[in-house]
């Protein structure tokens, strides 16, 4: 596994992962799965980076266009923390106001501050929120009152 190898060089590594039921023909499983797949966030600095760079699963790093790596900063991995601990993984809402395209902020409860980009509306009252910055798109719970559009 990439991660625990980076750990083994003494790196600060987090792969944000959620727990999910699986069920089969005989037995249901709690199993646990990446939040964002291919993803493994790493604290690094010029001295490090080709310690990660080279390892041999490593694909590279969150990149702004195709030169400038674009560091995750401590709110956007400090919402991914918090993200990993709510279950379900799913926004609903109500709000007739949102729209594709809104951005929109969590203004009461465990993810107090979270703001992204409605992407897809997926039913009545479930939305898509992309981060921005990490080019992924993560669906969480909360309650309708708990969402806001902001201006």
């Amino acid at each position: 596994m990439v991660s625990k190898h980076l750990s083994n060089l003494g790196l600060e590594v987090f792969v944000p992962t959620i727990l999910t039921t699986r069920v089969y023909s005989k037995k249901i499983k709690k199993v646990e799965k990446p939040l964002l797949y291919n993803y493994v966030f790493v604290k690094s600095n010029k001295s490090t980076y080709l310690n990660v760079l080279t390892h041999e699963h490593v694909l590279g790093f969150v990149r702004v266009g195709k030169d400038k790596v674009r560091p995750i900063t401590p709110v956007e991995m400090d919402i991914l923390r918090r993200i990993v601990d709510l279950d379900p993984l799913l926004i609903e809402t109500e709000h007739k106001s949102l729209e594709v395209g809104n951005i929109v902020e969590v203004i009461r409860g465990q993810l107090y501050g979270l703001r992204g980009k409605l992407v897809q509306r997926q039913g009545k009252r479930k939305i898509l929120i992309e981060i921005e910055g990490l080019d992924q798109s993560i669906a969480i719970t909360v309650e309708e009152e708990d969402i806001s559009k902001v201006n």
